[in-house]
């Protein structure tokens, strides 16, 4: 035994003046913990954002990796087939036929040797002829 003092935790009671000054440290922790967890949910939907976007990407890259193509802008032409009233899309770079559909009505009408339309009348005409079809 020792008669040397020493320090242990033990409850105390607190005075008014330290329950207010605790109430206000209480008060001020629990709006910080709120504006953590805003700031968290924020971070969090930011990284789920990011997430996302590598996701999709993955996704897209495996497929190409996994069908060994990917979708690219081609240059096409295309090619009108008057005997079976349809044009068909083919593609510059193979001559592949990618798609057929039928002649509108401005095209079945083959051009004159005298007369040569170009491409940007011929889909003027195109897009004249369906405006007229869908307002009959």
């Amino acid at each position: 035994m020792t008669n040397e003092p020493f320090y242990e935790e033990l409850p105390c009671a607190l005075d008014s003046q330290e329950l207010v000054l605790k109430s206000k440290q209480l008060a001020q922790l629990l709006c910080d913990q709120a504006n953590v967890e805003l700031e968290k949910k924020e971070a969090n939907a930011t990284f789920k954002e990011q997430l996302d976007d590598i996701d999709k990407r993955m996704s897209a890259l495996a497929l190409e990796v996994r069908t060994g193509r990917e979708y690219r802008e081609v240059p096409c032409t295309e090619r009108a087939d008057y005997a079976d009233n349809r044009v068909e899309i083919v593609r510059m770079d193979t001559g592949e036929v990618v798609r057929i559909r039928p002649l509108l009505q401005g095209e079945r009408q083959e051009a004159l040797p005298y007369v040569k339309a170009t491409a940007a009348q011929v889909r003027a005409d195109n897009q004249n002829d369906e405006f007229k079809e869908k307002m009959q």
